[in-house]
């Protein structure tokens, strides 16, 4: 039998493929464990990054900006006349309405309307007879 092939029938694992496996079975939970651990990190908001804290930054102008555009509309603008009391303006459109009732077109008298009177039911106009 070649020596070669008793080699490869060996039940144990041997050399640089032995060695790969046995590593990355070590390797692998740690890799986990650490990935958990920067998870909590970043849920803690205890990790950060240089590109959250560009992303910030970019926030906080846009946020000035908006306020300083808030703030010069608002100077420009007229003021607005101070809040009324609702009582007030209740009264106010009462009084507005009952003098707007007293004025009557000419021509118009201040009786109420009457329905016409329905015209007498005619033979012709039942159906059923």
């Amino acid at each position: 039998m070649p020596v070669l092939a008793v080699a490869q029938s060996s039940p144990f694992m041997t050399g640089a493929s032995a060695l790969q496996t046995n590593i990355l079975a070590w390797l692998t939970p740690i890799a986990v464990i650490l990935v958990m651990v920067l998870g909590a990190m970043a849920m803690a908001n205890r990790l950060r990054s240089e590109f959250a804290a560009q992303l910030r930054a970019a926030y906080g102008e846009r946020v000035a900006q908006r306020l300083a555009r808030t703030a010069s509309a608002t100077a420009e603008a007229p003021t607005t006349p101070p809040a009324r009391d609702l009582a007030e303006v209740r009264r106010q459109a009462r009084e507005a309405w009952l003098q707007l009732r007293s004025q009557v077109p000419p021509g118009v008298s201040r009786a109420p309307a009457r329905a016409a009177e329905p015209p007498a039911r005619q033979a012709e106009d039942d159906l059923a007879l």
